[in-house]
């Protein structure tokens, strides 16, 4: 790959014609978004230039702590322009290229990529759409598949000794949400309290506690959690109807068990009756920005393990902000770690900004996460980092 790839691919993937979804990844570099939106013609015109035969050199218009990492993601790899039209082969700088996609059944047929600078033998790989989570691990011991990126929370136990099961630490930000004008701060804070969040870690076979702020080291010191208070209280001004508890089916029975168990512990404890309801996911994800359910669960993956990433969700104009909060305590403390370069002080406000939202009552988080995945051989030997993404050049 030569420094004209890079720049290449940057022009595609904002060129206002494209389709990407991702183009938001470089609007911190002057002129990206101008030119996403056609305002801007030429690329030129965009900071990104050649500043030397092998650099580049970024003009960024706004501080952007996550740009270094947007940079490694599979969205902005370069790739050869010649090959931007689909129709030719693809020439990319991974370990391996598309060799054949189906777009009726879905699968893409991979093989090694000759080009890439490790040379090595690959065996080739099929990937192929499932839809339902549930019948993964079926196909899996049926040998009719050799990944399963999922294994549900009740299966965990008896496969963990299996040597195909693999545990992957993976980053992510999942919460239970509310609607504020439909639960006070008072119901929030009881029902964030009575919890048994030890009963709910064995429920799920979790490595972290849910109810726990629990990032990488380089966000926190430690993890910060919800304190548990189990004992029954009255509530007056608790919602005296069923309220909804909403997710997407997505999450299969592992969301479905733990929003009959959450049921149970409010009603045992505060009184209050909830119904959950599993939701197709595009109805659900339309859900949560006309109508916001009462009370719901969300999953926030991570492309960073900065705690910005996390919290920027509370930011007044980000997409995420699905609560159109705008609180001045929190626009203030996270617009300074967004510009804070030092790491110890990063902590310190990412510590006052988590401490905040859990004396409000914002979110429940979920915890620690871990993937559960099976892995037969010969794909034992992928390697998979905290952002869930499989390192395929070790082949």
């Amino acid at each position: 790959m030569e420094t004209k790839d890079f720049l290449d691919s940057y022009e595609f993937l904002l060129n206002p014609k494209s389709d990407f979804t991702r183009k938001e990844s470089l609007f911190s570099v002057r002129g990206a978004r101008k030119f996403a939106q056609g305002d801007i013609k030429k690329f030129s015109d965009v900071g990104i230039k050649q500043h030397a035969p092998r650099s580049i050199e970024f003009e960024l218009e706004s501080i952007d702590p996550e740009f270094e990492f947007k940079l490694a993601l599979p969205m902005t790899a370069p790739v050869k322009q010649k090959n931007f039209n689909v129709n030719l082969p693809i020439i990319s700088s991974g370990p391996y290229r598309i060799k054949q996609y189906d777009s009726k059944s879905l699968e893409i047929k991979m093989e090694s990529n000759p080009n890439y600078h490790i040379h090595a033998t690959r065996p080739d790989l099929s990937f192929v759409y499932i839809s339902d989570d549930s019948i993964q691990v079926p196909l899996f011991t049926k040998n009719q598949i050799d990944l399963v990126r999922r294994v549900p929370t009740a299966q965990i136990q008896q496969w963990r000794k299996d040597k195909s099961f693999l545990g992957i630490e993976v980053l992510r930000f999942d919460y239970f949400g509310f609607n504020f004008s439909k639960i006070d701060k008072a119901t929030r804070l009881a029902m964030s309290e009575v919890i048994d969040y030890n009963e709910l870690q064995s429920l799920l076979n979790s490595t972290g506690r849910p109810g726990c702020f629990d990032f990488s080291s380089l966000a926190l010191h430690k993890p910060l959690c919800i304190e548990i208070k189990k004992a029954k209280q009255i509530l007056p001004t608790a919602p005296k109807i069923p309220i909804d508890l909403s997710y997407s089916h997505l999450g299969g029975e592992d969301h479905q068990r733990t929003g009959e168990w959450l049921k149970s512990e409010w009603k045992k404890y505060l009184d209050i009756e909830i119904t959950p309801r599993q939701i197709e996911n595009k109805a659900f994800v339309s859900s949560l920005k006309t109508e916001l359910p009462a009370v719901f669960r969300k999953g926030v993956p991570l492309e960073t393990p900065l705690c910005y990433s996390a919290v920027k969700i509370f930011e007044p104009e980000n997409p995420e902000n699905i609560f159109k909060l705008s609180d001045t305590f929190l626009k203030d403390k996270i617009a300074k770690l967004k510009n804070e370069s030092r790491t110890s002080k990063q902590k310190v406000l990412c510590n006052s900004i988590l401490e905040y939202i859990k004396s409000n009552a914002f979110i429940i988080p979920t915890g620690k996460y871990e993937l559960s995945v099976l892995l037969r051989d010969p794909y034992r030997k992928l390697k998979f980092n905290k952002l869930n993404m499989a390192d395929f050049s070790q082949y």
